[in-house]
């Protein structure tokens, strides 16, 4: 099975974080490119993404959710709370996530990069106990957060409490 293509939106678009995918062999492009310019909508990063057959990371999840509801055959949309990732950390969950899915697990999903966080590293601002890989288990966010606070095991599970976006993610909880 091929792997999956990724584009980093302009939220996202750190050098870095690309070249340290592409050093790891993955095909991944960013914004801006020579098909992508800087000041692209949200709108145009996505269909523009689906077209090459890409999915797309990034930290604008309203905007994004917004998109994956008008445009359901999109190529797969990973979303990230911006403040809880260091460098180092989105380098590690997407190499796993590149390295664990195929292109054909993506188009028309929206997944939490939450998902492929196995290990903290040192100078996480994170609150609580470092994920345990194989557990399925893991989490989302600080406990602190009042916004997920009530959420416990569904948001760690993957689960939303909003009927929004148990529809959305096709979530029974």
């Amino acid at each position: 099975m091929p792997s999956p293509r990724l584009h980093l939106d302009a939220d996202v678009s750190l050098r870095t974080l690309h070249k340290a995918l592409l050093d790891r062999g993955h095909d991944v492009t960013r914004t801006p490119c020579a098909w992508m310019p800087m000041d692209a909508s949200d709108e145009q990063q996505l269909l523009q993404a689906t077209a090459r057959g890409c999915c797309m990371l990034t930290f604008n999840i309203g905007d994004f959710m917004r998109l994956a509801q008008i445009y359901p055959a999109h190529g797969g949309i990973i979303l990230a709370h911006q403040r809880e990732w260091t460098l180092a950390t989105l380098i590690g969950a997407l190499d796993s996530l590149l390295t664990q899915t195929s292109a054909s697990d993506w188009p028309g999903h929206v997944r939490w990069l939450n998902d492929w966080r196995l290990t903290r590293s040192p100078g996480d601002d994170h609150d609580g106990p470092s994920a345990v890989a194989g557990t399925g288990i893991l989490p989302l966010g600080r406990g602190h957060d009042p916004a997920r606070a009530g959420r416990g095991r569904r948001l760690q599970t993957g689960c939303f409490s909003s009927p929004f976006l148990q529809a959305l993610v096709g979530c029974v909880g």
